[in-house]
């Protein structure tokens, strides 16, 4: 099955995008990004992927640093799930700290 790739809106400032490659219910590889809309510009705060052949999160700072780290879920499946999650509780926090990153440069 061909890769898809899906925005889903989560306020006017902030999306997710969602990549999977995916055989039946089983995902093989995946990406959940978090972009926030500052200054009239789309920017990643936040991606969960699959890359390397382990889940991790990275996490983006306006100054170009990035922050990854691992994440524990067992499998694609679960980890995928777990992106979306936090994503969808977090991004108003996640795109604040962004912000107070980018305003202290």
């Amino acid at each position: 099955m061909p890769e898809k790739r899906y925005i889903i809106p989560l306020s006017d400032i902030d999306r997710m995008i969602i990549r999977q490659d995916r055989t039946g219910h089983d995902i093989l590889a995946f990406s959940v990004q978090l972009e926030v809309l500052i200054n009239s510009r789309w920017r990643k705060a936040m991606r969960f992927d699959s890359a390397d052949g382990h889940p991790h999160r990275h996490v983006f700072y306006p100054n170009e640093v990035e922050y990854r780290e691992n994440m524990a879920a067992e499998d694609n499946n679960e980890a995928f799930t777990q992106a979306q999650t936090i994503v969808k509780k977090s991004f108003q926090e996640i795109h604040e700290r962004y912000k107070l990153v980018l305003e202290r440069m």
